[in-house]
């Protein structure tokens, strides 16, 4: 089993450690997973969309109080086929 340590929190606790237990493709290419949390034992699902192409983008890093980077700020325009 994968440990995700940047993973979504559980909705039980809270914890951002969670455990990937299966991982399957969705029908528009993107990706389910079933999460447990080895904090508490909860199980739950995640889902993640396919990537898409950013033909025109900026990211700036915002910074917490002790100058961290901890957030991506992105300024972008999709790309769109035809």
């Amino acid at each position: 089993m994968a440990t995700n340590k940047m993973g979504p929190p559980c909705p039980n606790c809270g914890s951002h450690l969670t455990d990937i237990a299966s991982t399957a493709r969705t029908a528009d290419r993107g990706f389910w997973r079933l999460r447990k949390c080895p904090s508490c034992g909860h199980r739950f699902h995640t889902v993640q969309q396919p990537e898409m192409i950013v033909i025109k983008g900026t990211v700036s890093w915002l910074t917490d109080s002790k100058g961290k980077q901890r957030t991506a700020q992105v300024d972008w325009r999709w790309y769109e086929a035809g």
